[in-house]
Parts: structure tokens; sequence; C-alpha cells
């Protein structure tokens, strides 16, 4: 159970919550508009191809989300509430929780827009072939460094339970990327 300790605690929290909220929804939106930015690098494009990009972006966004939310947050609560043992009993306020929350989700939900990344700047100015394949060990290292600063807790676990994801969301892309050189 949440406890808040100011007298507009319990607001602040559903104005949070919300404006958060409001950010997740917009991470679609904002790959569109970098989308527009880098249309003159992109050159002629359907709206067909926009509006798989936005589907895409969008059903990326919402399944980085849904793993923050229902894989990583869980299993991090977990840690860090038995972590004392049994001589402190945790008490949440909201805003902690709220913020810790988004920490999971939010930052999961941009990690999950990897493969639509790679795959727009593959469209800019194609990769050499071989070139996503050979850097695999920069991206294990840069996914360890990005869950260890995702993650508050330190043990290797729940690093692993958000690094893993990311490399797989990499090659991923690396095989939109070589799939598009295929039939391209």
């Amino acid at each position: 159970k949440l406890i808040y300790l100011t007298p507009g605690g319990g607001f602040s929290f559903i104005f949070n919550l919300s404006l958060y909220f409001g950010a997740l929804l917009t991470i679609p939106i904002a790959v569109y508009q970098i989308y527009r930015f880098l249309q003159p690098l992109l050159g002629h494009t359907s709206r067909r191809f926009v509006a798989i990009l936005m589907t895409l972006s969008t059903l990326l966004a919402a399944a980085g989300a849904a793993f923050g939310y229902f894989v990583t947050i869980p299993a991090a609560l977990n840690f860090l509430s038995t972590f004392a043992g049994d001589a402190i009993i945790p008490s949440l306020t909201a805003e902690s929780y709220l913020n810790f929350v988004v920490a999971y989700v939010l930052g999961l939900a941009v990690l999950f827009q990897l493969p639509l990344i790679l795959f727009l700047l593959d469209h800019i100015r194609p990769f050499p072939p071989g070139t996503l394949s050979s850097s695999q060990r920069f991206v294990i290292i840069g996914a360890t460094v990005v869950a260890a600063v995702i993650t508050p807790t330190p043990d290797a676990i729940n690093m692993a339970i958000v690094a893993v994801p990311i490399v797989v969301i990499y090659e991923i892309g690396a095989l939109a990327v070589f799939i598009r050189h295929r039939v391209g």
C-alpha cells in the first residue's frame, strides 16, 4: 500500500501519473516527428511506409512498457523489498513508487524502439554488409551498461532481465536490416 507525506501528495501522484502516461503515449508521435525531420534524407516514401512505421513504433513501445511493467518491475521489487531482510519493513511513498515504475516502463518503451531506429538508419544510409553482426560484442557491453543505469538493483539477475531483451531487440533490428538488403 502506497503512502504520501504531503497534503497535496494524492493530487501530485495522479497529476504525475497522467503526465508520464501521456509521455508514454507520445513515443510513436515522437518517432513520426523524427521521421518527418529525416524525410529529406529518406527521399520519397509512401504513406503506407509511414503507417507501417507508426504501427510498429506503437507496438514496440507497448511491448517495452508491458515487459517493464510485468517482468522487470516485479523482479526488482521482489529483490529490493527482501534485500534488508525482516529488520526493515518497506513503506513506499506514492511518489517514489511512481518514479521507480516510470524509470522502467518509459526506459524500456524507448529502448524497444531500437529495431525501428536501426531500420530507419539503414534506410537513410545503408549499413555495409556484416556491420551489425560484427558489432554484437559492443551491443552486449552497451546493453549491460544501459541495464545497470536503468535498474536500481545491484544484482546480476535484474540487470540480465533488462540486458538480454536489449540484445534480442537489437538482433531483431539487425535481422530486419538483413531482410531489407536481401529483398531490396
